[in-house]
């Protein structure tokens, strides 16, 4: 699902429908498809306890927007493996 407006600035890369921008080398990887819209209770979902204690009025579209835990974890981790990684140096 593409969004309903053109980022101003172009993102470096896209993962489940998300935009990501990062200075570092992100791999592509494919991650299960969350399906929220076909979910019944709001309890079906990670971290969900937060957002229903809440007093957000839209939850569902809380839901939709957040980003997948494991798309985070391997973004994450990518950021790392660039740290750990010796860069050539820059010449001028």
């Amino acid at each position: 699902m593409k969004p309903y407006y053109e980022p101003l600035i172009r993102p470096s890369f896209e993962m489940q429908r998300h935009y990501f921008w990062a200075n570092f080398f992100v791999p592509p990887k494919e991650f299960e498809k969350s399906d929220i819209r076909h979910k019944n209770k709001i309890s079906d979902f990670a971290g969900s306890d937060i957002v229903a204690s809440s007093k957000i009025k839209n939850k569902r579209q809380v839901l939709r927007n957040c980003v997948n835990p494991l798309v985070g974890k391997h973004i994450l981790e990518s950021a790392l493996n660039s740290i750990n990684k010796p860069q050539e140096s820059w010449t001028f």
